[in-house]
């Protein structure tokens, strides 16, 4: 019944903003990922650890089986899934994750395979008291209780200035959640502002530790979980958002790309127009008018 319960689930799920925000991560940026792994695992890869990502897609004979993400690392491998709330099946669902992915990266050895499982854990993004600190599964094999266990990672649990040390980024886009209750619940002007300066503090975090095009992509994930959570566009939410985005992002990427683009075509026009190289020096700066002579 379990498996059948399983099988017909599998079908029916759908993915929420959640999943496909902390997917983008996975797949757009993954170097994220270690800082994460070390935080679990306990273990000390450097930032630029050479990593393969391994596929995250199994069919099989019940249906296809998808998972958050798989990384593997110096020999070891490393399964992630994200969850937004916990629930009942999720210790069972990783056991059939794990096996999925030890099977997909079974080895011929000699006479026998070898089949190793990944080391796992579940990240979740809201918690309560009831949430365990691990999950476990008692495995009954050819007579033997064997307990499977899957490590459990709550991000509410991270302060923001323990997401910053422990380079944690991938935290940020669903750090707006431990506000959630609040939001809701309250039209309370200090609280709104204590929200608003907990994210300019974020925000001014970010552009001294991201590139601009790190910041910019995570600002607007981030700004996709406020849209998500937003109950009937909350003017909380749309302030955070603002926060978030708007002239800093211009500012930082986008602004400077147009202005960029902007320049060089003007260049090229005045160049086409047989603007004299005195006029040119003056109107524009070297590698501006070296390119827009290699456009031409």
């Amino acid at each position: 019944m379990l498996m059948v319960c399983l099988f017909f689930r599998r079908l029916v799920m759908s993915y929420t903003e959640f999943d496909n925000v902390f997917r983008t991560i996975a797949q757009k940026m993954p170097h994220l990922f270690i800082a994460l792994i070390n935080e679990v695992f306990h273990t000390e890869f450097p930032d630029d650890v050479k990593f393969e990502q391994l596929r995250n897609e199994f069919i099989e004979e019940n249906g296809k089986i998808i998972t958050d993400s798989i990384f593997k690392i110096k020999g070891h491998i490393f399964h992630i899934e994200c969850q937004s709330t916990p629930d009942g099946e999720m210790a069972i669902r990783m056991i059939e994750y794990d096996f999925a992915i030890a099977f997909n990266q079974a080895e011929l050895k000699g006479a026998p395979y070898r089949v190793e499982l990944p080391e796992s854990c579940v990240l979740y993004l809201r918690h309560n008291s009831k949430t365990p600190n691990e999950l476990n599964v008692e495995v009954s094999f050819r007579g033997n209780s064997i307990p499977y266990t899957t490590k459990v990672i709550k991000a509410q649990n991270y302060t923001k200035d323990e997401i910053f040390q422990k380079r944690l980024l991938l935290l940020i886009p669903f750090y707006i959640l431990r506000y959630e209750s609040m939001i809701k619940a309250s039209s309370d002007s200090v609280v709104i502002e204590q929200i608003l300066t907990d994210y300019r503090d974020i925000v001014n975090r970010m552009t001294k530790n991201m590139s601009p095009t790190e910041f910019a992509d995570l600002a607007k994930l981030t700004i996709r979980i406020i849209e998500h959570i937003s109950p009937d566009n909350n003017d909380t939410l749309k302030e955070v958002s603002k926060v978030m985005g708007g002239e800093v992002l211009e500012l930082e990427s986008e602004r400077c790309i147009r202005i960029g683009r902007e320049e060089l075509a003007q260049a090229i026009i005045d160049i086409k127009n047989n603007m004299s190289k005195e006029e040119l020096a003056e109107k524009y700066d070297k590698e501006t008018l070296d390119l827009a002579y290699s456009c031409i």
